[in-house]
């Protein structure tokens, strides 16, 4: 045999260990793969069923029904579920017509350690929110090797009518039919 066949012979030979050693799924444990995974430990910061778990997760609450108007507490609760190695910027986004009284409109924060942050804002409203004030965090790692993006807004659910009004359907209209 000759050198150059050798180390066809011996590639083949990798390969071929390399497909065997490995399951349908992809990992390698001896070649079965009728076992399931052990099962994860139920850590509710960590990662869930679904896959891993947001780095950070805001949860904003208020009044409950909606005020009409006047003053409105909003407390911010930051739940940092990894450590942050980068800056994260808070910010407050209000409606038109409503004015932030307490609290800052934006923050940057930092978030070594997992953990929960707080923050309150009041905001004034002169009548009904017709749009919900919204409350952002974001990061960017370095070279934008990663990121993410948290939102959450108050009220939850606000019948928002788009900024224009609907145009028909194009076509013709449907038929009943018996």
């Amino acid at each position: 045999m000759t050198k150059s066949n050798r180390w066809l012979g011996a590639g083949a030979l990798c390969a071929l260990l390399a497909v065997v050693g490995c399951t349908p799924n992809g990992n390698s444990n001896g070649g079965s793969s009728a076992q399931p995974p052990a099962p994860m430990a139920q850590n509710p910061s960590g990662p869930t069923q679904r896959g891993m778990s947001a780095p950070v997760i805001l949860n904003l609450r208020g009044p409950s029904p909606t005020p009409a108007g006047g003053n409105i507490t909003l407390d911010l609760e930051i739940v940092v579920n990894e450590p942050i190695n980068a800056p994260v910027s808070l910010r407050v986004m209000l409606p038109q017509g409503v004015q932030l009284v307490s609290g800052q409109p934006t923050e940057v924060l930092s978030l070594p350690q997992a953990g929960k942050l707080y923050r309150q804002y009041v905001v004034y409203a002169p009548g009904p929110l017709s749009q919900p004030v919204q409350v952002e965090a974001q990061a960017t790692g370095p070279n934008n090797a990663w990121g993410f993006r948290a939102h959450r807004q108050y009220p939850e659910a606000v019948n928002n009518l788009p900024p224009y009004p609907r145009r028909p359907g194009v076509g013709r209209p449907p038929v009943v039919r018996p």
